[in-house]
């Protein structure tokens, strides 16, 4: 139940209608203006679609380790970091699909691009994604951040009425962790229910 591992391969977003052209970072300059937003939202869904398996528990991971590999039908190298963008999504979307807490603790190995391998696409990406360590609060611990919460609510507004952003951006941390917890405390819940 502490780890899970993910392999896919995806096949990276492209721009234009008459020649399509890949999503590198050595063509932002053509492709930023051309709906960045559409092309990151297309291939998010396509993710979702067609290579993301669901979450099989509600409980998200806290670190994980993700190797990408370029694979290119003809002989043409493409140097590995070339495709962060795609890799940028891709882990906002294991955060935004309920599989990490946060995509900061995210190691990333982009591994050397690999010349005429098979296939019908030019160009596709090899992911190997290894989830690590679930997010658990325990019902003590869970206590111990309530009574923080509580005391930071209280320095949100101070006196004079001025809002302290320190304190507001505790709170919203902590009800994150919260957030992030809930399965897992529900579980606890349950089992002390039974006793």
């Amino acid at each position: 139940m502490g780890e899970r591992k993910l392999n896919f391969i995806f096949v990276p977003p492209s721009f234009g209608i008459k020649n399509p052209q890949m999503v590198t970072l050595n063509n932002v300059p053509k492709w930023w203006k051309f709906a960045k937003t559409k092309l990151k939202d297309e291939f998010k869904a396509q993710l979702s679609d067609w290579s993301l398996p669901p979450v099989d528990d509600d409980n998200p991971y806290t670190k994980a380790d993700i190797e990408y590999t370029i694979l290119r039908k003809n002989g043409v190298k493409i140097d590995s970091d070339n495709l962060a963008f795609p890799y940028k999504w891709l882990q906002d979307l294991l955060v935004e699909n309920g599989y990490l807490v946060d995509d900061d603790q995210t190691r990333v190995v982009l591994n050397p691009t690999l010349l005429h391998v098979e296939g019908n696409v030019e160009t596709s990406v090899r992911v190997e994604i290894h989830l690590k360590e679930k997010y658990i609060m325990t019902i003590d611990e869970l206590k111990a951040t309530i009574e923080t919460l509580q005391e930071d609510l209280l320095k949100v507004d101070t006196v004079d009425g001025e809002h302290m952003k320190t304190a507001s951006g505790r709170v919203r941390k902590a009800l994150g962790e919260i957030k992030n917890a809930v399965p897992e405390l529900r579980r606890a819940l349950v089992e002390r229910d039974k006793q």
